[in-house]
């Protein structure tokens, strides 16, 4: 890759999972393949809907508070 690609999100959307999401790395932005980050803000005691993340692994950075990841036929539970 020859060039740098610079993603400033211009405000949130909420996601399919209900969260507001600030775009970041992606195929729409940075013609990234396999690659998906996002800053999604989860208040207090907020979860996301359900969701399979297809053709990508996910990753979690956790910048402030704890996380809990329910994932698996039958949601094994991961602690961050």
């Amino acid at each position: 890759m020859d060039k740098i690609i610079t993603v400033r999100p211009q405000g949130t959307h909420i996601t399919k999972q209900q969260l507001p999401n600030f775009e970041g790395i992606s195929a729409n932005t940075a013609g990234a393949k396999h690659l998906c980050m996002h800053l999604v803000v989860i208040p207090p005691n907020g979860k996301a809907v359900a969701h399979y993340h297809d053709g990508y692994e996910t990753v979690i950075y956790i910048i402030q508070g704890k996380a809990e990841t329910k994932y698996g036929k039958k949601f094994r539970t991961f602690n961050h």
